[in-house]
């Protein structure tokens, strides 16, 4: 079974490096082709991602929307709000608490679309998760950024007091918490918004995965309040670096053994009181690594989850009945 990454498009080296011990591949959703590079060169994610991206040969149609989107953006950078509000000719304003569909409207005016509401809807979905890319894409910077700060100050701790053993005392060194600057939560901005274009996407394929796994805290309580019937059927401790495991061999078998335990779930062939879920094998744990805990959303499949974020879009077009029903799982990385 190959879990499903949600709901972004790209994912903090870290992240990738922990999930990669838990999965041999994870699936990714794009919202165009044209960003696949941009999403594979972080560190960890090529041979990793399997990439998913719509072929409905609208990527050049969202790119062009995603670039207009962030010529405005350059354009009124730093103009007061209500620069925004201004009426021209007799036209609606430009920006208004009631009519704030119209920022979208004029600037999907710009790629001259006509389409039927269904494939607009879709598009529009489509740029929005390209402008929360580039939205998500800085934010790994940052971290990236800060974390080589961290690293360099530490190394310079070092240098100068000796070891850790030594700087124990020292004032404002922690080499814990210096080694990698935290990353922030990506679903803290807009979560909803985030799930409802990303199901979206989603629904154009035809084979969706019955597990989806997100690091996202802010997402698993949307989901917790939209499903009060999510059981925690699983919690998986200690997971490790992929990049710092030796035992490769013990990993793999580890993989296959949890593998099983998810898709039993996911099939309904077994139930969470059918036995725990196998643990990290003691030699490849990591004590300070994050936690795993899957979540059971029992009577709902992949279909039912994205109809709730999507209504809008029927699944894949039309839908998907040779699809095998069943559960739904849903994984959260923590810690």
């Amino acid at each position: 079974m190959i879990p499903t990454y949600f709901p972004f498009s790209i994912m903090y080296p870290g992240t990738a490096g922990r999930f990669r011990s838990c999965w041999r591949m994870m699936r990714i959703y794009l919202p165009t082709e044209e960003v696949r590079s941009l999403v594979t060169a972080v560190p960890g994610a090529e041979g990793f991602l399997e990439i998913f991206a719509p072929a409905d040969g609208d990527s050049l149609t969202v790119e062009e929307a995603y670039r207009t989107c962030m010529q405005w953006k350059e354009a009124t950078l730093g103009a007061d709000v209500s620069f925004t509000k201004v009426l021209e000719h007799g036209t609606a304003p430009f920006f208004d608490e009631n009519t704030i569909s119209y920022l979208r409207s004029d600037i999907l005016g710009h790629v001259s679309l006509q389409k039927a509401k269904r494939e607009e809807l879709l598009l529009s979905c489509r740029v929005f998760l390209r402008l929360a890319l580039d939205h998500d894409m800085r934010q790994i910077e940052v971290a990236e950024g800060l974390g080589r700060i961290g690293s360099m100050e530490k190394r310079l701790f070092e240098s100068i007091r000796g070891t850790d053993e030594d700087n124990a005392g020292f004032p404002g060194y922690s080499p814990d918490s210096r080694a990698f600057a935290k990353p922030q939560d990506l679903g803290a901005q807009m979560a909803r918004e985030r799930l409802g274009a990303w199901s979206a996407v989603a629904a154009a394929d035809p084979l969706p995965s019955g597990l989806l796994v997100t690091d996202s805290s802010e997402v698993m309580n949307l989901l917790l309040e939209v499903f009060p019937g999510l059981k925690q059927v699983a919690k998986i401790e200690y997971i490790p670096d992929y990049t710092r495991v030796e035992d490769r061999g013990a990993l793999v078998g580890w993989q296959e053994d949890f593998s099983s335990f998810m898709e039993r779930l996911v099939s309904g062939k077994s139930g969470p009181d059918d036995g725990p879920a196998p643990p990290i094998p003691a030699d490849i744990a990591d004590s300070n690594g994050p936690v795993l805990s899957v979540f059971l959303l029992p009577g709902v499949d992949i279909v039912g989850f994205l109809e709730m974020f999507a209504p809008a879009l029927s699944i894949n077009g039309a839908s998907i009945d040779n699809i095998e029903t069943g559960n739904l799982l849903i994984g959260h990385l923590s810690g």
